[in-house]
């Protein structure tokens, strides 16, 4: 698909409203550094990241030449916990979206034969056009409880979870035309899904994750057949179903009118 756009990292026009694609992936490695890296790995000059808070004191930024991505190999473990790995590897999809190829290439570049490397952290990418970044959010209705919209120089981005839960989704105006939804799958996340080395990072193909999160459009002109609970709650608010309220909100008054799963189903698909 074709934009009047000059080409921004990260964003393939190929697959803009067409197919999700792995964006970033962390990954935790054990094992024997390389005294030299690997050719195919064009690293820049060691730099300082640590500080109060951070795990690593220092990263080698650099791209992985046979695909272009970007990466950094962190290093100089600063923290005394056992499950925090002595270096992370950091994968980019900025020339081509990331690739178990692309993880063992650049893991093979820093490390020697033999370590041990576990996904931590990933980030799956999902592009549309001609959606606006307002119909996301007013259509949204997720599990999570956790709501956040942040304001910044480029406009609005709503955060749905915790910034230390499983999954995170982030959605936001990449572009002018484009607006991104963003999946941050953590390790309790992965590993319920069987996934710990980066070669069964395939088995997101068979994960719904729209179970956890959902964008609907809700039909408010039969407030009138709404269960006595969710009356009662709206008369607290006003007179019936406010006009146009967010589908969020929504779910959220079914769970404070202690009404488990799915909200009721309507007549004629009335509230969907």
């Amino acid at each position: 698909m074709k934009t009047n756009e000059p080409r921004i990292p990260g964003v393939f026009p190929h697959l803009v409203d067409a197919a999700a694609f792995i964006d970033v992936v962390d990954i935790a490695v054990w094992g024997m550094r390389r005294t030299w890296i690997l050719d195919y790995i064009a690293p820049q000059i060691s730099k300082a990241i640590g500080g109060r808070g951070r795990a690593y004191a220092r990263c080698i930024p650099g791209r992985n030449s046979p695909t272009g991505n970007g990466l950094q190999f962190k290093y100089g473990k600063m923290v005394p916990y056992g499950n925090v790995s002595p270096f992370v590897v950091h994968l980019l999809a900025d020339r081509l979206p990331v690739t178990c190829a692309d993880a063992q290439l650049a893991i093979d570049g820093f490390m020697r034969v033999g370590c041990k490397a576990k996904v931590s952290k990933i980030e799956l990418t999902f592009d549309t056009q001609g959606i606006p970044l307002e119909r996301f959010t007013w259509e949204l209705c997720a599990t999570a409880r956790t709501f956040r919209e942040f304001k910044g120089a480029h406009g609005s981005t709503l955060y749905v979870g915790g910034v230390n839960s499983p999954w995170q989704l982030k959605i936001y105006q990449k572009s002018y035309a484009i607006v991104r939804i963003e999946f941050t799958l953590r390790s309790t996340f992965l590993r319920n899904l069987g996934i710990v080395k980066p070669h069964e990072l395939s088995l997101l193909r068979n994960e719904w994750l729209w179970d956890r999160v959902s964008f609907r459009k809700v039909d408010q002109s039969h407030g009138h057949l709404l269960p006595s609970r969710m009356r009662k709650h709206w008369a607290k608010v006003g007179h019936g179903l406010p006009p146009n309220m967010p589908a969020c909100v929504i779910r959220q008054a079914f769970r404070e009118s202690r009404i488990e799963g799915r909200p009721p189903k309507l007549p004629n698909g009335s509230l969907q």
